[in-house]
């Protein structure tokens, strides 16, 4: 699930806005992905970015009423993710919980099965020592003692 989610918010980040403008991706901005997945942010970059083509920036970012910026993409991808019920994550979370139901029924299975076998094991131990005292006084009577 983390894989997935750190792949798929790579890769928006590094896409391209299509905007058509001079200005089409975050790297365009100056903001880039470092190898361990954190970002960069070049100043200089990003303060000539804004100087020089502030509206390429904000329809970089932000998008119009025709297309969507960057981040539009990116929050409808993180809604995808964090979706009270129905997000990946809350989908994975119930995932988890019903497996971790179905263990806990499998355990109080077996833990009933070892009681009921112990109590198997402790009859026939008691039959068993019963049987040897009785074997031990008929040989000590044969024996004299």
């Amino acid at each position: 699930t983390l894989r997935t989610i750190t792949n798929s918010l790579s890769n928006q980040i590094l896409s391209r806005a299509g905007t058509g403008g001079a200005l089409d991706s975050l790297a365009d901005l100056g903001i880039r992905l470092n190898n361990d997945g954190t970002l960069k942010v070049e100043a200089t970059e990003l303060k000539e970015a804004l100087t020089n083509h502030p509206d390429s920036f904000r329809m970089v970012l932000a998008g119009d009423n025709q297309q969507d910026g960057l981040m539009d993409v990116l929050g409808s991808l993180l809604k995808g993710y964090t979706d009270v019920g129905t997000g990946l994550l809350a989908g994975r979370k119930d995932a988890l919980d019903s497996s971790i139901k179905l263990f806990q029924a499998q355990a109080t299975r077996e833990s009933t099965r070892l009681d009921r076998m112990e109590e198997r094991l402790r009859a026939s131990l008691a039959v068993m020592d019963a049987q040897v005292a009785q074997s031990n006084t008929a040989m000590s009577y044969l024996l004299g003692g």
